[in-house]
């Protein structure tokens, strides 16, 4: 019977072998080829027949133990029957399509989320373009059929819903680290803040910033506003640091580490004065400081739509050290009003945050980076994001929701408040910026815009209403935005 079974199957892989375009080509990615497959012909026993009549045939020597749609059942057929076909839980089939978007070098220094990865695009040479959340959808379907001997196929998980629920890979961020890990590509979707830190981990980090020398000249403000860079994990700062080490003190930190450092307060023995030359040394130099931008950014792409969140997270080499732009903008802000106020004693970056009447001074904004950009002779341009606004002003909100549409169909905000779950699928237009975003993504960010501004400015909005799962996205936050847009 086995053998009969074995002769059974060579048979069908002769007939599928039999089409030109399976036989000699590149594997075929099944998930979508069924409809192809059996308008097709294929000689199967001496005779001519389609493709569906074959996978008919097929299903009916080879009954299954399971009910599969047609998709899953061509894949059952091909691989029983020992015929290749692109498996998207396979290292070198993920490694072609995310090489495709950028280098792997690119990708270490990137972080990734559910949500930004799912709109990537990715377009590999002679290969299907996909979306990420199709890249990971396929990823997740194969990797969940490689483990329990299964063949489905997106339209089964369409007609079973419970297959999406027990896939623990697909639209998840345990999935989309699975698929990094199975294409043997490091990327940042890891949080500080769930990463298991003892003291040889914290040395670690602590050393991939700055030298032990380094440190020893850094002050406790700088510490809280420095900006980390391990692999795999997100971009973080020394407050997130703290907050995942589960201390307040900044000395304690670098006792665990055992790094012998007392990080003070203020800079040692800088004055205001010494600050601001400090700064002017740095800014009178535009040659060197254009050269420091571009080191992690060509010319060209500064002149691109660039997000500020992204960029504020950057580092930039200078000739006194390495900081974060988030901090960089902040010490020009504090020496711009310096020069602003010249019958007033010069203040330092860390006096400025340690006095209250000085506090609102440090700034890192688009503005202060403008003219940054402008010193160093660059033309830059900003991507419009809702956190560039004020989610709580009126204006705003209402310009929103007066340039929506539901299905792209122009819909009002009074309609809106009417619809029940189709809200979820509202598209909503800037039209002084195109910048358009689904009215879901707004309700989320709004959400956790408070939250955002007071307990995590040195983060991204997206990054905290996403990634730290403060924003909330149901009717209860849809009300909410509506009434403060004064609409309900």
């Amino acid at each position: 019977m086995r053998n009969k079974d074995l002769e059974s199957k060579l048979t069908f892989k002769q007939a599928i072998e039999s089409n030109e375009r399976i036989g000699e080509n590149t594997p075929l990615d099944l998930s979508t080829e069924y409809h192809q497959f059996a308008r097709e012909s294929y000689n199967f026993n001496g005779e001519k027949t389609t493709g569906k009549e074959l996978l008919k045939n097929y299903i009916k020597t080879n009954p299954s133990d399971k009910e599969y749609s047609n998709s899953a059942q061509l894949n059952r057929m091909f691989t029983e029957c020992e015929v290749p076909q692109a498996r998207f839980n396979d290292q070198e089939t993920l490694r072609q399509y995310l090489l495709a978007y950028q280098p792997k070098e690119q990708w270490e220094k990137t972080e990734v989320s559910q949500t930004a990865f799912a709109k990537l695009q990715f377009s590999p040479k002679n290969m299907r373009s996909l979306s990420g959340q199709s890249l990971q959808n396929k990823f997740s379907m194969d990797k969940k059929n490689e483990q329990d001997g299964t063949f489905y196929r997106l339209p089964d998980y369409q007609k079973h819903t419970t297959l999406f629920t027990e896939n623990p890979y697909i639209c998840s961020m345990d999935g989309l680290r699975a698929l990094f890990q199975t294409a043997g590509i490091t990327a940042k979707t890891e949080q500080i803040t769930n990463t298991q830190i003892n003291p040889i981990k914290l040395r670690e980090i602590l050393l991939s910033a700055k030298t032990p020398s380094e440190w020893a000249t850094t002050t406790s403000d700088e510490f809280k506003t420095q900006i980390f860079d391990v692999p795999r994990i997100k971009y973080f700062t020394g407050i997130s640091l703290m907050n995942a080490y589960q201390t307040a003190s900044i000395n304690q930190i670098f006792k665990d580490a055992k790094i012998n450092v007392d990080l003070q307060a203020q800079r040692r023995d800088e004055t205001g004065t010494q600050y601001q030359q400090r700064m002017a040394n740095i800014f009178a130099n535009p040659h060197q400081l254009k050269k420091s931008l571009l080191e992690f950014m060509s010319e060209e792409d500064w002149q691109k739509a660039v997000d500020f969140q992204d960029i504020r997270l950057r580092k930039i080499n200078l000739p006194e050290g390495e900081k974060s732009l988030h901090l960089f903008m902040q010490e020009y802000a504090v020496y711009e009003d310096n020069l602003k106020n010249p019958d007033r004693n010069p203040i330092s970056h860390a006096q400025a945050q340690k006095t209250s009447e000085y506090s609102t001074i440090p700034k890192s904004s688009r503005e202060v980076m403008d003219k940054i950009c402008a010193i160093a002779q660059i033309q830059n341009n900003w991507r419009d994001c809702f956190a560039n606004h004020n989610l709580h002003d009126k204006a705003y909100l209402n310009k929103l929701l007066s340039n929506a549409t539901l299905e792209g169909e122009p819909i009002t905000p009074e309609e809106i408040t009417q619809l029940d779950s189709m809200w979820r699928k509202v598209q909503i237009n800037d039209p002084e910026t195109s910048m358009q975003r689904s009215l879901r993504s707004l309700v989320q960010l709004h959400s956790a815009y408070d939250i955002w501004k007071n307990e995590y400015p040195d983060e991204s909005l997206n990054h905290v209403a996403i990634d730290r799962h403060v924003g909330k996205i149901g009717r209860k936050q849809l009300d909410n935005l509506l009434k403060e847009a004064r609409i309900i």
